[in-house]
């Protein structure tokens, strides 16, 4: 039994000092017990992205193991943060999500497998729009630009319905911390629900807390 915990211990520190402070925090943006988005979380998310490009990679690498999740409503969670960090955290954050093995190739993938969910289906392609089918690049040119392009453009070839273009979520670009997502599963309890006390996001009964702040509805 020792033993049993001793290497259940090594295994929980490993992970906490891989993931680190951020790899931490987006596991708690995008906790399936959240019913609605934690804003401040999210923007001090973006902030460290910003401000570290070790901290971006940490940060994205967490967030590609939550796109990969069984739950539509973490995977909505995981894009609207990963939204979020492209209009907020600068072109070393565009770089590391376009790149070969980066979230961008996660979008693509949730765009065309054929289980993905309406809304996360949707709101993958809302991302890879308007990433890929801004003249500008929202103003930050470079290879980073033509690879959201190239990935908008071979989609499109494949004869892939995108929804309407959306300026507000193009790189660079400050957007609304959540932005409203249509056709929400109904299993994914991602409603509008008021705040409990002291301004920390709404959970589910029996969900732990957060990094506190205002929360709003993806």
């Amino acid at each position: 039994m020792t033993s049993y915990f001793q290497q259940a211990l090594s295994s929980f520190q490993e992970t906490f000092e891989l993931k680190g402070e951020v790899g931490r925090m987006v596991d708690e943006a995008t906790a399936e017990d959240l019913m609605v988005a934690d804003v401040n979380t999210n923007r001090a998310i973006c902030r460290k992205c910003a401000d570290m490009s070790t901290e971006c990679g940490s940060a994205l690498r967490v967030i590609r193991s939550r796109l990969q999740h069984r739950s539509p409503k973490v995977q909505l969670l995981a894009l609207q943060l990963l939204s979020e960090i492209v209009c907020k955290s600068g072109r070393e954050a565009h770089a590391q999500v376009s790149e070969k093995d980066g979230p961008l190739s996660d979008l693509k993938h949730l765009a065309v497998a054929p289980g993905t969910e309406a809304a996360v289906r949707k709101k993958a392609l809302l991302l890879i729009r308007a990433w890929g089918d801004t003249p500008d690049g929202g103003g930050n040119g470079g290879a980073e630009t033509r690879l959201f392009r190239e990935t908008y453009n071979s989609l499109v070839s494949q004869g892939i319905s995108f929804p309407a273009f959306d300026a507000s979520l193009a790189p660079g670009r400050d957007s609304p911390v959540s932005r409203p997502v249509s056709s929400i599963p109904q299993h994914s309890a991602l409603t509008a629900s008021p705040t409990r006390g002291h301004g920390q996001p709404a959970r589910n009964p029996g969900g732990g807390g957060g990094y506190g702040g205002p929360a709003r509805e993806l």
